[in-house]
């Protein structure tokens, strides 16, 4: 598929003719989201209660909010430009303006496979990984060449996916663009940071040998015992906390020109010391992409969260680290998917001379020294400490076996999840499931809210043991089928939570119907106990991925990242210790409710 036309107009116009994301109705909204909250209430008078709100706002603000969000988005259309659908800026602002560290909270990571599998040491991963992204970005920009799908989706991401930065600013981060100038990448090692031109003034992009050869060079001058002066831990910090670091930084001329080389890096490589599997397996590696641990010596300072990163060992381990303000997971697998061919092809034997490459240097006052040591102290206790990770290979069945009992492997693993989560907690808990919208331009993602009257039905049926197979198995399935129904639902555009964040926010930040009483249903506990998500969970499944993870995004919940592949499912799952829950006791928990579920079959 060749793209008429340059870098920028992948962003900026529509050239699939994609759909624009529509805006469901306000009944349809309303209606879907009663039915949602059913199984999170605690008795029928309160659910009942709470229809009453709800039908209170459908005859009160509910029409006036709707309305304006429509008068909103007829003015987005008729500017032609960003936003390009209704809570656009809303999401913009959802992640530019939230304070919270990029680890955990922000950033999820990938455990990838190895490209070759004569050819698995770290430099030499990192190497395939680069070499292969810059003749694939050099199409995209140059060319405007990308590789078909077999359902060909939004496109708009892969302009800013190569190249981009995310700027800590003081309320609200900006982000900049440097993919279509920029000619180096930036490597970690040891803590310290490397400016690698990686693309000559002829504008042909260094082999595969050169870069390996390059790498390997940084890796074996910068010995474990080395450790630079760990400006990367900032990443790490409070949004606010860091802007402030930054902006002290940049006081100094040296460093402002060595943060604008990391800005401006096509991509970030980090070269760790040690075996991230060596402790515990996956786990271990988990860890030390998601927030960096103590298992590679200095990968929290190894790390720079504000922009897209691989992460190599000398163990061999192969990971990814995204910086998700401005990407989704189908950006990522795309590009991957387009380079995974030519990663695996480069000749392991062939010779290559080490590019040439400088130490990005920094110049550090006493007051930024200390604070790295309290973000380093800070990221230890809040995040590496605070965080528990568990990741279960569960390999009795897969995606097959499930298609074989007749119904959607991905409605099964969410189902799954229902049953586990009422295993421990003993009731439904709020879900949220991405939703890929690619097929919209600028789509992003939307809620498939996977706790549903079915599910919760089938999980304490479950779980009580007063059921036969035969009524439980077609509980399963009905419960299945719900999930399927509302994934495909919001997948054309009729999910309902970012249309109701549209309609909250005419209110608070535009002041539509202000002082309408009916607003109250925005504050009541159960309409915010439905949005905050006891399981947040995310599909990513491709072949060239091993595991997927991220944080919970409330205290007393976990985060799961999972695939469906033909005969396993990998599940990576987190929590935090200060809630009171166990990513491991969950991880059991999962395990035995699979086992329960196929045996129904």
């Amino acid at each position: 598929m060749t793209l008429t036309g340059n870098l920028a107009k992948l962003s900026t116009q529509n050239i699939l003719n994609l759909p624009r994301l529509p805006m469901p109705s306000l009944e349809n909204t309303l209606q879907a989201y009663k039915r949602s909250v059913k199984p999170l209430a605690k008795s029928d008078a309160e659910y009942n209660e709470h229809c009453s709100l709800v039908n209170e706002f459908t005859n009160g603000a509910g029409p006036l909010l709707h309305q304006s969000l429509l008068e909103r988005e007829a003015g987005y259309i008729k500017a032609g430009c960003h936003p390009y659908f209704f809570f656009e800026k809303y999401w913009d602002d959802a992640y530019l303006c939230a304070r919270c560290p990029n680890p955990v909270h922000i950033s999820p990571f990938y455990i990838l496979n190895h490209p070759s599998a004569s050819d698995t040491d770290g430099p030499s991963n990192a190497a395939r990984y680069i070499a292969a992204l810059l003749p694939w970005w050099q199409n995209v920009v140059e060319k405007g060449e990308v590789p078909p799908e077999k359902q060909p989706g939004d496109l708009s991401q892969l302009a800013i996916h190569v190249g981009t930065a995310r700027i800590p600013r003081k309320g609200r981060d900006a982000l900049e663009f440097h993919g279509g100038s920029s000619r180096h990448v930036v490597v970690q090692c040891g803590g310290k940071f490397f400016k690698v031109d990686v693309i000559g003034s002829d504008g042909k992009p260094a082999s595969y040998a050169d870069i390996r050869e390059t790498f390997k060079t940084i890796f074996q001058s910068t010995p474990s015992p080395s450790c630079g002066k760990g400006v990367g831990v900032l990443t790490t910090e409070d949004r606010d906390v860091w802007a402030e670091a930054r902006e002290q930084l940049c006081q100094v001329p040296e460093n402002e020109r060595s943060l604008n080389n990391i800005d401006s890096a096509l991509w970030l490589v980090a070269l760790d010391h040690g075996d991230a599997t060596r402790e515990a397996g996956p786990v271990s590696q988990a860890q030390s992409l998601l927030h960096g641990s103590s298992t590679c010596r200095h990968s929290p300072v190894n790390r720079w969260y504000d922009k897209h990163q691989i992460v190599v060992d000398e163990g061999g381990n192969f990971g990814a680290i995204w910086e998700h303000s401005f990407s989704d997971g189908a950006t990522w697998n795309k590009a991957l998917q387009d380079m995974w061919p030519a990663m695996g092809a480069f000749d392991k034997n062939a010779t290559g001379s080490a590019l040439d490459f400088s130490e990005i240097k920094f110049e550090l006052s006493s007051e930024i020294e200390e604070k790295i040591v309290r973000a380093e102290a800070k990221r230890l206790k809040e995040l590496q400490q605070e965080v528990d990770t568990a990741v279960l290979h569960f390999d009795e069945f897969g995606k097959n076996g499930v298609k074989k009992m007749k119904m959607s492997p991905d409605a099964f693993c969410q189902v799954a999840l229902q049953a586990a989560y009422q295993n421990i907690h003993g009731s439904a808990g709020a879900t949220y499931e991405a939703c890929s919208m690619k097929g919209f331009f600028h789509g992003r993602t939307e809620t498939i809210r996977s706790c549903t009257n079915e599910s919760d039905a089938f999980a304490k049926a479950l779980l009580s043991n007063k059921h036969s197979k035969e009524a439980l198995q077609g509980m399963l399935i009905a419960a299945s089928k719900q999930q399927s129904d509302l994934a495909k639902a919001a997948a054309v555009g009729e999910g309902i939570d970012r249309h109701l964040l549209g309609l909250k926010m005419e209110a608070k930040a535009h002041g539509v119907a202000a002082n309408d009483p009916t607003l109250q249903l925005f504050d009541n506990p159960l309409y915010n106990a439905s949005g905050s998500w006891n399981l947040s969970t995310s599909n990513v499944t491709a072949p060239f991925i091993k595991y997927f993870g991220f944080g919970p995004v409330t205290n007393k919940g976990y985060g799961f990242g999972y695939m469906t592949v033909d005969d396993h499912f990998p599940f990576c799952i987190t929590s935090f210790r200060s809630g009171g829950t166990s990513a491991r006791d969950m991880k059991e928990s999962v395990h035995q409710t699979l086992l329960k579920m196929r045996d129904l079959f």
